[in-house]
C-alpha cells in the first residue's frame, strides 16, 4: 500500500458457511499510528510508512460477530511518490570582459527551478533581470584592471561567473610628429623627448599616451632652431623658426 491518502483501500473478506445468516465482522488495526480502518466498512487509511516498525508492516484484523472468529492481513506502507527532480541550473556564456568605459552586457539563466538569485561579489558590478536574462552594468574603471564575479543560484545549486574589466590607464600609442622646413632655417634633422633636455635624435615617432608633453627640437648642421613642448596628437606638424 502507497502512503497516500489518496491510495485508500477497502478490505473484504470472505465469511463460511456461505449460507451463515450473520456474516458481519468487526476490523481494526493493530497499529492506527500507520494504518486506519473503519470498523464497519474495512476502508483503511494509511499514515506512515512502516518501515520504521520492527516487523515491518501493519496486522490488519478482522473479527466475525458471530463467534469471533478472526483472520489477519499484513500490511506493508511504502512511500511511492515520485522523487523531486534535480535542480539544473546553467548560464551562458560563462564568464564576461568588459572594456575600461562603463558598459552593460546581458547572461541567460537556464534552470527547472521556480526561480534563480544573482548576487554580485563587488560593490562596482550592478544587475537587472529580465525573466531568464540578466543584464551586467560595471562603473567605468579608472584603475588597474579588476577582475570580480557574480553568483547565481537556484535550489541547491550554484554557479559563479568571472566578471574581468580593462585597466583605466591609457594604452600607449605610436605617434606621428611632422617637421616643416620652412625657408629662412631649413631643419633637417628631427629630436623627440619626454625630457626637456635630454633629446633622442632622429625620431620622427613615439609611443606615448595621447595628450602627452613631448619636447621638440630642430636643427641643422649642429645649430639649433627651436626648442618648444606640445601635447603629442596625431600628425602634429612642428614648424621651426630661427633662433
Amino acid at each position: 500500500m502507497c502512503l497516500n491518502n489518496a491510495n485508500m483501500h477497502t478490505f473484504k473478506v470472505t465469511v463460511t458457511p456461505s449460507n451463515a445468516t450473520n456474516k458481519s465482522v468487526k476490523w481494526r488495526s493493530v497499529n492506527p499510528e500507520y494504518l486506519t480502518i473503519n470498523e464497519t466498512t474495512g476502508l483503511a487509511t494509511p499514515k506512515k510508512t512502516t518501515d520504521t516498525l520492527s516487523t515491518g508492516y501493519v496486522t490488519v484484523i478482522a473479527r466475525t460477530d458471530d463467534g469471533g472468529h478472526e483472520d489477519e492481513c499484513k500490511v506493508v506502507i511504502e512511500d511511492c511518490s515520485e522523487p523531486d527532480p534535480e535542480t539544473t541550473l546553467s548560464v551562458n556564456p560563462s564568464s564576461l570582459t568588459f572594456d575600461k568605459n562603463e558598459g552593460d552586457q546581458t547572461f541567460t539563466v537556464t534552470t527547472n527551478a521556480d526561480g534563480y538569485n544573482v548576487e554580485p561579489e563587488c560593490d562596482w558590478i550592478t544587475f537587472t533581470k529580465s525573466g531568464n536574462t540578466v543584464t551586467i552594468n560595471v562603473s567605468a574603471n579608472t584603475g588597474s584592471a579588476r577582475t570580480c564575479s557574480v553568483k547565481v543560484t537556484a535550489g541547491d545549486k550554484e554557479v559563479s561567473i568571472p566578471i574581468s574589466q580593462d585597466s583605466g590607464e591609457v594604452v600607449p600609442t605610436t605617434y606621428t610628429v611632422g617637421v616643416r622646413n620652412n625657408s629662412s632655417c631649413p631643419a633637417d634633422t628631427m629630436y623627440l623627448s619626454l625630457d626637456e633636455h635630454d633629446f633622442e635624435d632622429h625620431k620622427t615617432t613615439l609611443s606615448v599616451p595621447s595628450g602627452t608633453v613631448v619636447y621638440m627640437q630642430a636643427a641643422k648642421d649642429g645649430y639649433n632652431y627651436q626648442t618648444l613642448s606640445h601635447p603629442i596628437t596625431d600628425n602634429y606638424t612642428f614648424t621651426p623658426t630661427c633662433d
